[in-house]
């Protein structure tokens, strides 16, 4: 038995944004724009955005594995994607709204998978061959590695560590 099940995946693709909202329900839009996890990082309105498009990527991926035969994915390039769709000046609460209307749509398509269409493959650029199943676990991961992203860039990453570890090591 593996822990890897769609249940565990959808669970994370699932509750991720519910712990993004409250993680960003107060931040200003002006905070949004000048907080960064680092001096020449990326603003939590930037990774909202990053988040968005990766989810139109994810979910096109996983939609291309269900009905192609092992597709090949192409890498992208996210800063030249943020550049293009000018990150730094959207708006917090339109683009966190248009993340959830693509997650949702991202979950409507992976609840109705059988068990065999979880283990589609596709090429991934980095990875290899890759199931789908491998693919919605990618997404709840790269949630949570901004989710924390936005901690560090809100500044509460030492509050919570309390100095035991650093921003490296996250």
């Amino acid at each position: 038995m593996s822990l890897y099940t769609p249940w565990r995946m959808m669970r994370s693709l699932r509750k991720n944004p519910v712990i993004l909202q409250g993680l960003i329900k107060n931040v200003w839009q002006d905070q949004a724009r000048r907080f960064k996890d680092e001096p020449d990082g990326w603003s939590i309105v930037e990774i909202v955005c990053h988040l968005r498009d990766l989810e139109e990527i994810y979910y096109q991926r996983a939609f291309r594995m269900l009905n192609e035969n092992e597709p090949v994915f192409e890498a992208f390039d996210q800063v030249e994607m943020s550049r293009q769709g000018d990150y730094i000046n959207q708006t917090l609460s339109r683009v966190f709204g248009e993340f959830l209307k693509k997650r949702n749509r991202t979950i409507r398509f992976f609840d109705d998978l059988t068990p065999e269409q979880w283990q589609r493959t596709g090429i991934h650029p980095e990875a290899g061959k890759i199931t789908i199943l491998e693919q919605a676990f990618q997404i709840g991961s790269h949630d949570t590695d901004h989710i924390e992203q936005i901690v560090r860039a809100m500044g509460l990453a030492e509050e919570i560590f309390g100095g035991l570890v650093s921003a490296q090591q996250i």
